[in-house]
């Protein structure tokens, strides 16, 4: 019988590695530090202070992340060119402010019209205050449409949507131009201009105060009452703080174009995440447009439909 080493060690069994699982949710955006506890949802948790806030924040995330898969995963889909869309297509027509489009819910608007618009001797599609993007002029397109299909009255639909909008975490905001327009059908089914709310001076629907690092606002217009409850269009756009220098010479604050899509989408799956809405099929509303000197940035020509909860 062999005569065992003293000094013999048993080896060690080695550690098996487990397959790691890749995570598929959305990649965080940038630029949003120091904005905890605006929110409405915030405020919700700190209410809510001694009931498990770590998991809670954890479920409350993976909610959302869930709901900004699903929504981009929508939008995406839906502007997937068909087998016999064919590679050589005419140019679009140039865009004008009187363009609309047919949609299930009547004919719509196709841009945010200027500030003061007097319809429809002198409008304009409103151009980002005349601020150049890249060397271009930058048309503002409309990209969400919202649905109310429990308000009984305008009044009611009014306030219905600045409940929603906060609730999402969208109130209004100041430090934005407002009395913007665009056009939706009016009792007759004709397109008539429509103002925005928020109405009051100075205001739009904002994730973020004007001087944050980037924000996601937007402009709603109508409502119209159709067959499916009250309509309303908007224009969804992120920014970021700058410095625009004007003909002369002179620097000003404003705010530069980040991106139309972005705030869209983000829109939508704050809107699903917190209940006050559920972001279904978009709508194509035919105003991407990227020719001359015109362009509409990063806009893919869909507008995302939220059906009020």
């Amino acid at each position: 019988m062999a005569v065992r080493d003293p000094a013999y060690r048993e080896p060690k069994a080695q550690k098996v590695s487990r397959l790691k699982v890749p995570d598929y949710s959305p990649p965080k955006r940038q630029g949003r530090a120091g904005r905890i506890g605006e929110t409405t949802m915030g405020t919700r948790e700190q209410h809510g202070a001694g009931r498990a806030p770590g998991l809670r924040a954890a479920r409350r995330t993976s909610i959302s992340a869930l709901a900004a898969f699903c929504c981009a995963t929508v939008l995406t889909v839906a502007q997937t060119p068909s087998a016999s869309a064919t590679s050589e297509t005419r140019p679009p027509s140039p865009p004008g402010d009187t363009d609309t489009v047919a949609t299930p819910y009547g004919p719509l608007g196709k841009w945010m019209l200027q500030i003061d618009c007097q319809y429809p001797d002198n409008c304009g599609i409103s151009n980002w205050l005349g601020h150049p993007y890249k060397g271009n002029t930058l048309y503002e397109p409309i990209n969400v449409i919202l649905v109310d299909k429990s308000s009984s009255t305008q009044d009611e639909a009014i306030e219905k949507l600045g409940k929603d909008m906060k609730a999402a975490g969208f109130p209004a905001r100041i430090g934005h131009t407002n009395g913007y327009h665009a056009l939706l059908p009016d009792a007759h089914g004709t397109p008539t201009p429509h103002g925005q709310q928020p109405s009051a001076s100075d205001h739009a629907f904002a994730d973020a105060w004007f001087f944050a690092p980037l924000i996601d606002h937007g402009r709603v217009f109508g409502p119209t009452r159709t067959g499916d409850g009250y309509v309303w269009t908007a224009a969804l756009s992120a920014e970021k703080p700058g410095i625009y220098i004007d003909p002369d010479g002179r620097p000003s604050f404003t705010h530069d174009y980040a991106s139309f899509k972005d705030a869209r989408n983000k829109l939508c799956a704050d809107m699903t995440a917190s209940g006050a809405g559920r972001c279904g099929f978009p709508v194509d509303m035919k105003n991407e447009y990227n020719e001359g000197s015109i362009t509409t940035g990063d806009h893919d020509g869909r507008a995302a439909v939220i059906e009020l909860s």
